[in-house]
């Protein structure tokens, strides 16, 4: 079987600096584009994004293809395509799938990044989880869906340009350990919110302007930082896009499994597919159980 190749241009798609900012496609044309390129299959999918807030492929990186023919037929189907190399610099790379080239003819593609865990039809799968490893930004939760468009067939053994707009859809909590009053570095840091944060996500990738749909909900995420995390590092977190109105409460947990108290604070903002939110976190004191042993005297009676 022959592979097809293809150029994806990722430029630098500026997630967000130190306050929240929109991906602008108007004023950074060349930074949002994805020429496609195909590549060798490399393990896991994921992104990562620099202290000025853009991204860029990384070795692993994944993306599914669709081609829809003029007759309403996919003649590729939620297809993995995997990064192969980069293509002059880390904003574009070459991708390649097994799959075989496709008819003549005009066609509108679709895309998603990374790999769905499912695809049925036009519909891809995702979960968000509730438990997530933030110690550096994690591609494998960045879902990206392209914009539409339409192309000339892509055939094998050649590199194909397409032109894709990837759109990052979930918001990214950038959380700066400001304070530690826990005495311990931080193994985990778990976030309870009053409203639903992670669950599994559905997207449409030909009805874009429909929200995807959310099952398995729930509202808090827990941080995984490698048990080293400790005053001045930063953590990430990836949740679905959502209004916060209410009491966030923050918990800390040390490698040896100590927990610390709860701290709460209120928060009322917007989480935008896009955006990041950068926070300024204080960790509490550990959590002091007081022991109270009790005995019974000589029994006189």
């Amino acid at each position: 079987m022959k592979r097809i190749y293809s150029i994806a241009m990722f430029a630098a798609l500026a997630l967000f600096s130190s306050c929240s900012t929109e991906v602008d496609n108007e004023s950074n044309v060349d930074i949002a584009k994805s020429k496609i390129s195909i590549g060798l299959p490399i393990a896991v999918s994921r992104t990562t994004m620099n202290e000025e807030g853009e991204a860029s492929w990384v070795d692993g990186d994944t993306f599914a293809l669709w081609a829809e023919s003029r007759t309403g037929a996919f003649n590729l189907n939620g297809a993995e395509f995997k990064m192969m190399y980069y293509w002059h610099s880390t904003q574009s790379a070459v991708f390649t799938s097994n799959t075989n080239s496709i008819a003549d003819g005009t066609y509108t593609y679709y895309a998603v990044s990374p790999m769905p865990e499912s695809v049925n039809g036009s519909e891809a799968t995702y979960t968000i989880p509730a438990e997530q490893q933030g110690d550096s930004f994690n591609g494998a939760y960045d879902i990206m869906v392209a914009t539409p468009l339409e192309a000339e067939a892509v055939v094998a053994d050649k590199v194909n340009n397409l032109a894709l707009d990837f759109q990052h859809k979930m918001h990214v909590l950038k959380m700066t350990i400001a304070e530690n009053n826990f005495s311990y570095p931080l193994a985990k840091v778990k976030l309870e919110f009053p409203s639903a944060v992670v669950g599994d996500l559905v997207f449409d990738v030909k009805n874009l302007s429909t929200a995807p749909a959310v099952s398995n909900e729930g509202k808090s995420i827990t941080i995984n930082t490698n048990s080293s995390a400790n005053v001045g590092d930063t953590i990430y977190g990836f949740v679905i896009p959502t209004n916060i109105n209410g009491e966030v409460k923050l918990t800390a947990i040390s490698p040896d499994g100590q927990s610390s108290q709860v701290r709460t604070f209120n928060m009322s903002k917007e989480l935008k597919a896009g955006h990041i939110t950068p926070m300024s976190l204080v960790i509490p004191d550990i959590l002091r159980i007081t022991t109270l042993r009790f005995s019974i005297g000589q029994n006189n009676l």
